[in-house]
């Protein structure tokens, strides 16, 4: 599966809502901040069973993230 632009950016935002990468960066940061998500998404594209597109989500939330 390739990973496009649109992805990236996605994970970058949450990443940014979540509190992983700062909201406000220098341009150099945000090219770096841009590239560590792209290899942290390529790592886990590796990961995942295909086809994809038609197979439901096997993420399943831990107990610790309902008791939040």
């Amino acid at each position: 599966m390739e990973i496009t632009q649109e992805m990236v950016d996605a994970a970058v935002k949450k990443a940014i809502e979540a509190g992983i990468l700062p909201r406000r960066s220098c341009p150099e940061d945000i090219e770096t901040n841009v590239e560590i998500m792209l290899q942290i998404l390529e790592a886990a594209f590796e990961h995942l069973p295909f086809p994809l597109a038609a197979e439901p989500s096997v993420y399943r939330p831990s107990v610790m993230e309902h008791a939040h």
